[in-house]
């Protein structure tokens, strides 16, 4: 059986974040030969010593997978094929290194004189040393090594500065094309196969990871726990922002796959005529708790996670205004960081209180003529629970309680 190739794409993989089982996935969807064999592995990675002779073989590749190359990597092939497409995954960063220190306490005997000096203290010491004294002596090899691989810096850069290295992290993220997270890895998989016309193999069974006896025990987890969150405030940021790309990929995804399954199209909103959506009607969205009776009408509260995604039946254009009926907030500290994007860009908006509600206002501009749903998010940063807050036996994270959404459209902008 033939099938046509799918398009080419790069695969930005960064240590343990639960690549080896995702690139094998990836490598289900290429002819053998369009990717890096296991047989070709060590000569492809002895060719890196000769910058522009690596990068020609890479670009003969249709899946660049394997290896653990940053972003700079990337950019040079996107220099070279405009229409790559690159893929990532992210993970909590204190999770991941924790996941790296069992690594290289793992290593067997036989490997280890194909290690160099400096991976090869690493795993002696990660044998030998307790926990915390080894995150100590490593913090270099413990820090924000996510904000390195997509600020394009390597591991042997000692200490770069933060704040330049997180924008350039962050700048990089929002030029990836799919970005999924290791924890949600069989959405991402979903996601990614409909994005790229893959048949979806990805297994349940996870490779390359660390038996029992290699684990770090709870005690040791929770004496490095704090060192190593300090070591990755980059990453944890960057790892915020990836959550927002991959639940506006899921949200995105679901819909395509409720637009396939359903006849229902959206229609032209005419000038001056306004759509109003209610939380009593059947929900398109995601991010969003069960329905609950107000006192006038059904609201939903916003979570569990940080981001909300409604679609909304109308086909916009040109200038619209955006009035949302707002029954509660979880805590004021929802307020001071609540986030509003329209089609994916984000939105000034003004609050007022009317009676017992708060009233959320917004123009957005779409300059773009638009041919589906209109797509609004609202974002946070951070969730509460009524326990949270109250002590109220009520654990759910939420955020925002919604009732109403008009949009009018006022015209073009």
């Amino acid at each position: 059986m033939h099938c046509p190739p799918p398009p080419r794409l790069f695969f930005l993989h960064i240590l343990k974040t639960g690549g080896t089982s995702f690139y094998r996935f990836l490598e289900n969807n290429y002819p053998r030969d369009a990717s890096i064999r296991d047989d070709a592995f060590s000569e492809l990675h002895r060719l890196k010593e000769d910058p522009t002779a690596f990068a020609q073989r890479l670009h003969q590749l249709q899946l660049i997978t394997k290896l653990h190359l940053d972003f700079s990597f990337v950019a040079r092939q996107r220099e070279m094929d405009p229409s790559l497409r690159v893929v990532t995954l992210l993970r909590r960063p204190v999770a991941r290194c924790f996941s790296m220190i069992e690594h290289w306490r793992r290593v067997p005997e036989v490997h280890m004189a194909t290690l160099d000096d400096v991976r090869r203290e690493l795993v002696l010491d990660a044998r030998s040393m307790p926990a915390d004294a080894f995150v100590e002596k490593h913090q270099q090899r413990l820090s924000d090594h996510q904000s390195k691989m997509l600020g394009g810096v390597s591991d042997h850069v000692a200490n770069p500065p933060r704040e330049p290295l997180l924008t350039a992290a962050k700048a990089n993220l929002t030029s990836i094309d799919y970005v999924g997270l290791t924890e949600q890895m069989h959405e991402t998989a979903s996601c990614l196969s409909s994005a790229m016309g893959f048949f979806n193999s990805m297994s349940s069974e996870r490779l390359n990871v660390t038996r029992d006896d290699r684990r770090l025990t709870t005690a040791e987890k929770e004496r490095i726990r704090g060192p190593l969150s300090e070591l990755n405030r980059c990453d944890a940021s960057l790892y915020a922002a990836g959550e927002e790309r991959f639940w506006q990929m899921r949200a995105r995804w679901k819909l395509h796959q409720f637009v396939a399954a359903s006849s229902h199209q959206p229609t032209p909103l005419p000038h001056g005529d306004v759509l109003r959506f209610s939380m009593d009607q059947p929900l398109v969205g995601d991010g969003w708790h069960e329905r609950e009776g107000g006192p006038l009408q059904s609201c939903r509260w916003a979570g569990p996670e940080r981001q909300s995604t409604l679609f909304l039946s109308c086909c916009p254009q040109g200038r619209l205004e955006i009035r949302v009926s707002i029954l509660s907030v979880i805590s004021d500290a929802v307020l001071t960081s609540l986030r509003l994007s329209v089609a994916g860009r984000p939105v000034p908006y003004e609050i007022h209180q009317q009676g017992e509600r708060l009233i959320l206002t917004a123009t957005a501009d779409l300059p773009e003529a638009a041919t589906g749903w209109l797509e609004l998010t609202f974002s946070t940063a951070n969730t509460y629970s009524a326990y949270d807050i109250a002590g109220i036996d009520d654990h759910r994270q939420k955020t925002i309680a919604v009732e109403t959404v008009e949009v009018r459209q006022l015209g073009s902008c």
